[in-house]
């Protein structure tokens, strides 16, 4: 639980500026960013991939895809920032994170307040070329390290 507690103080801690992409602060750890893609908005469902990269930039991607809310962008972050706790805040191998729900709970998790300002800004974007991905909409946001594996 104090570790739950624990991804939840640090991802608050996002750190974004107007127009959606972020900046590590002046004299802080530094931080590690994710790109995050908007792309087939027309798909049937809302979803989220994770994909992680160590020969291409950007190297972390949260490709959202469908009607994607605050809520799928916070789950997509949440799993994100616990691959990070456990394999390193880089990719050690490329490849894409899956991660299974547990068994539903009863307990609500809400989104991060911050979640749907980051979904403005990446529907406000104008398309641009994602390595690896085409053209999409996308912005950058960074979270602190998860991990003592520092970032190159």
């Amino acid at each position: 639980m104090a570790g739950f507690a624990m991804l939840l103080l640090a991802a608050s801690s996002v750190v974004l500026n107007a127009q959606g992409a972020a900046s590590p602060p002046e004299g802080r750890r530094p931080r590690v960013p994710v790109t995050v893609v908007l792309q087939d908005t027309a798909a049937p469902a809302a979803g989220f991939r994770i994909i992680r990269r160590v020969d291409q930039l950007p190297r972390d991607v949260i490709l959202l895809t469908g009607s994607a809310d605050a809520e799928t962008l916070s789950e997509a972050v949440r799993n994100l920032l616990m691959v990070r706790m456990a394999g390193g805040d880089t990719a050690v191998t490329a490849g894409e994170v899956r991660v299974r729900r547990a068994a539903p709970s009863h307990a609500t998790v809400r989104p991060y307040p911050w979640a749907e300002r980051v979904l403005r800004d990446l529907h406000a974007a104008p398309p641009q070329e994602v390595a690896g991905i085409g053209l999409a909409r996308a912005v950058q946001i960074w979270f602190p390290p998860q991990h003592h594996r520092a970032a190159p």
